[in-house]
């Protein structure tokens, strides 16, 4: 990157995180780092989101979108990346917080590594009273088998994460259908259209990750938990089938890892889905035996996965 300064674009999906909102967008505007844009999509909240994000709008680096309907997570960051300029992107829910230093050390590490497309950092949960807790799982670069985040890339990727423009631009983007697990989705596609190495991580926790909204789409009841696993088996299912399909380098690297890997990914579509005869479920258990060179063993589980026998 030529530019020691770049537009950094923030996007905020909201849906009635009235009660949080406020404190996510303070936390941009504390930032060390002061070129920067908000990009704020209510996706027809019912609650007094709009009213609080109005105090906001004589700043001119806070834009405020809306909607017509509720369309979802994926469509409202689609939306807010299609209006948004910078030559850096990240997002930022609605009921989390920036660390001051989150965008400025991002920055800075795009910089340095102009072959990062993507970069993650660790982050803190976000309890009642502001009380912030350490996460206790592994982040960044890993030893062993390839990481559940990405797919080819010891780096294991979670809040804050910020991707360049100049590799989003080339991806499909988010995919405005998801209305969970985008968030996956938009990495796995980010890594395809970099190369080798092309995963980052900055070492300090620039993010407060909200633990106690029972609004989350990630966190609360059995059937949420489980929509959110169905749609990570399904973005990690398209991700084999793409990389198959190209025959990439990712793939070419990893396919014997990925011909195991996208069994378990098959159980969790079946698993935490109602009605299971769908065609998607064809189409990859397809892909599943093509990568697996039809082998008694893969024809055996394929039959157990329609049966649900496994």
């Amino acid at each position: 990157m030529k530019n020691t300064s770049p537009l950094f674009s923030i996007i905020m999906a909201n849906y009635n995180n009235g009660c949080y909102i406020s404190e996510a967008i303070e936390s941009v505007l504390q930032q060390a780092y002061s070129n920067w844009e908000l990009i704020v999509v209510d996706d027809c909240s019912t609650d007094n989101s709009l009213l609080v994000c109005n105090d906001y709008k004589n700043d001119s680096r806070i834009h405020i979108l809306q909607n017509h309907r509720n369309r979802g997570l994926g469509y409202s960051r689609w939306y807010g990346c299609i209006e948004s300029k910078g030559e850096l992107m990240a997002y930022l829910d609605a009921d989390d917080k920036l660390e001051p230093n989150a965008l400025e050390t991002m920055v800075n590490a795009h910089i340095m590594h102009p072959e990062w497309v993507l970069i993650g950092s660790k982050y803190r949960e976000l309890w009642n009273d502001n009380q912030l807790v350490p996460y206790a799982y592994p982040v960044g670069p890993q030893k062993g088998e390839l990481d559940d985040y990405i797919l080819s890339h010891p780096n294991r990727v979670v809040a804050f994460a910020s991707f360049k423009r100049s590799a989003y631009v080339k991806t499909s983007g988010f995919d405005a259908t998801l209305r969970q697990a985008e968030d996956k989705d938009i990495f796995l596609k980010l890594e395809e259209v970099g190369d080798v190495g092309c995963v980052g991580f900055v070492d300090e926790s620039l993010y407060q990750y909200r633990q106690d909204n029972t609004n989350s789409l990630s966190l609360g009841s059995i059937e949420k938990i489980k929509k959110c696993a169905y749609y990570r088996s399904l973005v990690y299912l398209r991700a084999y089938y793409r990389r198959y399909m190209t025959k990439s380098v990712h793939y070419m690297q990893y396919k014997d890892e990925y011909a195991n890997k996208i069994y378990d990914e098959l159980i969790g579509l079946v698993r935490n889905r109602r009605h299971i005869i769908e065609i998607r479920l064809v189409k990859y258990i397809s892909i599943y035996l093509l990568m697996n060179k039809f082998s008694k063993k893969s024809i055996k589980r394929s039959i157990k996965i329609i049966l649900r026998k496994y």
